[in-house]
């Protein structure tokens, strides 16, 4: 074998490791609001046009008012009153029935029902006579519900 004799340390430079660049940490940049132009506005002096209400978009109809609702109201009411008949196979049984009805645009009776009864089944099917009886009702062009006590009293002798 040979002779193997050991070298002598040599020197070994290895090549320098870069170092990561150092980044800095962004600062968030406020951001200042941008100045607008104002607005020209209308003289003092100018005049607004007149105030005109919106024509209901298509296939809608504008609601009527709270007021010619309750007008309507007791105009039915005073048209059930005059149509109204106390009826014989009631006895002179006393009562009042709560009466829930729609009427179409043409013041058709759409639907009709007892929402509380009398206490007399010839008081109830009255009152749903009745309103049979009292269509057509004078309304405006609108399908509206009403809800009405229809009271009944035997006549007097």
């Amino acid at each position: 074998m040979p002779d193997l004799t050991p070298a002598p340390n040599p020197a070994v430079t290895l090549p320098a490791v870069p170092e990561p660049p150092k980044v800095a940490p962004r600062k968030q940049a406020k951001r200042e609001p941008a100045e607008t132009a104002p607005v020209p506005t209308a003289p003092p002096a100018a005049v607004a046009p007149a105030h005109r209400p919106a024509a209901p978009a298509p296939g809608r109809v504008s609601r009527p008012s709270p007021a010619a609702i309750a007008s309507w109201q007791r105009l039915l009411v005073a048209q059930l009153e005059h149509n109204k008949r106390y009826p014989a196979e009631a006895g002179g049984v006393q009562g009042v029935t709560k009466l829930a009805f729609r009427l179409d645009c043409r013041g058709r009776v759409v639907m009709s029902r007892i929402v509380q009864s009398s206490g007399s089944a010839a008081l109830d099917q009255e009152t749903l006579a009745l309103i049979r009886r009292a269509q057509p009702a004078h309304i405006a062009d609108d399908q509206l519900s009403f809800m009405v006590p229809i009271r009944y009293a035997a006549a007097r002798r």
